[in-house]
C-alpha cells in the first residue's frame, strides 16, 4: 500500500512538472485493410476492363471503315469493268448490224 502511495505521489509530482509520459497504442484493423485492398483492386480491374473495351470498339470501328473503303474501291473497279464490257458489246453489235 505504501508503494502504491509513493507511485501516486511520484505521478502527481510528474504531472505538476509536465513530465507525464503518455503511451500511445496503435490498433490496426486488418479487416479494414483487406476490405480496402479488395475495393481498390476491384476498381482497378473495372477501369482496366473499361479501357480495354473502349480500345476494342475503336479498333473494330477502324477496321470496319477500312473494309468499307476497300468495298468502295472494289465497286468502282467492277463498275469500270462493266462499262468496258458494255462498250465492247456495243462495238460487236455495231459490227454485226453492219454485216446484215
Amino acid at each position: 500500500m505504501e508503494n502504491k502511495n509513493r507511485l501516486i505521489d511520484k505521478l502527481s509530482k510528474n504531472d505538476i512538472k509536465g513530465e507525464t509520459k503518455m503511451i500511445e497504442e496503435i490498433y490496426v484493423n486488418y479487416g479494414d485493410i483487406a476490405a480496402t485492398i479488395i475495393l481498390l483492386g476491384t476498381m482497378a480491374v473495372l477501369f482496366f476492363l473499361f479501357f480495354k473495351v473502349i480500345k476494342a470498339f475503336k479498333r473494330d470501328a477502324k477496321k470496319a471503315n477500312e473494309r468499307l473503303e476497300n468495298e468502295k474501291e472494289n465497286t468502282l473497279l467492277l463498275q469500270k469493268r462493266i462499262d468496258d464490257l458494255n462498250e465492247r458489246v456495243e462495238v460487236i453489235e455495231k459490227k454485226l448490224s453492219m454485216g446484215e
